[in-house]
């Protein structure tokens, strides 16, 4: 394995007297899809929260491409290539596919005036933010408004900007939580075409999705980490079984 992109050592963190995460490490080589799952409680979102720079764990280091980043900023870990999506989408819902993208690409370009007639005359935001909605499907609502898109578009939107910032690393966050079959299928074909470069840390609920895109899994358990391996062996483990997948 190579030197990872991503590692989070030892990540301990409790609320009050709960512990939710329980000295957890996991590694992501460059290019790694790496899933994480765990019943509600297990600790993934906090975990993710701790990665991304919202808290600052009570124990433990996280390192972003060799840099100790255990307690910068969120902006910080993003200048350094790590980007997220959310559980619930996170856009400028009255404006169209175009103005969102578009303010994305204004901040990936450091253009200094985000609004949207300040940054208009600027050709570059608005090529970038074609290219991206050509690259992930959108460019046949690139002038809707956000709030009228299907839900699973939406979410397309949000990974949308997320990749606008051109990270190295992207955290997903449930991103077929609430999904039809038929968007849930069109979800996991978008992020199964990302670039191979791009390193992804995943959260999901629905099995097949994650089994069909990671290289591996961890799987948490009370804030501890229950197993680290490819999907087969967290398919086949009797521990996940009987402890997640609700299976003897």
């Amino acid at each position: 394995m190579s030197a990872p992109i991503l590692r989070a050592e030892g990540i301990t963190h409790a609320f009050g007297s709960l512990v939710v995460t329980d000295a957890v490490t996991l590694a992501l080589a460059p290019g790694e899809r790496h899933g994480l799952i765990g019943p509600n409680g297990a600790g993934k979102t906090t975990l993710f929260n701790i990665i991304a720079g919202e808290i600052v764990p009570e124990a433990g280091s996280v390192h972003l491409a060799g840099v100790n980043v255990t307690r910068a900023t969120p902006d910080r870990r993003a200048r350094l290539g790590l980007a997220r999506s959310f559980q619930r989408n996170n856009l400028f819902t009255d404006l169209t596919v175009r103005e969102n993208l578009a303010i994305a690409c204004a901040i990936a370009h450091r253009v200094s005036h985000v609004a949207w007639k300040a940054f208009a005359r600027h050709r570059e935001v608005h090529e970038s933010a074609e290219a991206r909605a050509v690259a992930l499907g959108l460019e046949d609502v690139l002038d809707t408004v956000a709030r009228h898109l299907s839900y699973g578009t939406q979410r397309q939107l949000e990974i949308a900007l997320a990749l606008a910032l051109e990270p190295k690393i992207l955290l997903l966050d449930e991103p077929t939580a609430g999904m039809s079959p038929e968007e849930t299928a069109a979800m996991q074909a978008m992020i199964a075409a990302l670039p191979a470069t791009l390193t992804l840390l995943v959260i999901e609920h629905d099995m097949e999705v994650l089994f069909g895109l990671a290289d591996r899994i961890t799987v948490l358990d009370y804030g501890k980490v229950l197993l680290q391996g490819e999907p087969r062996e967290v398919r086949d483990s009797d521990v996940v079984r009987s402890r997640y997948l609700g299976t003897q």
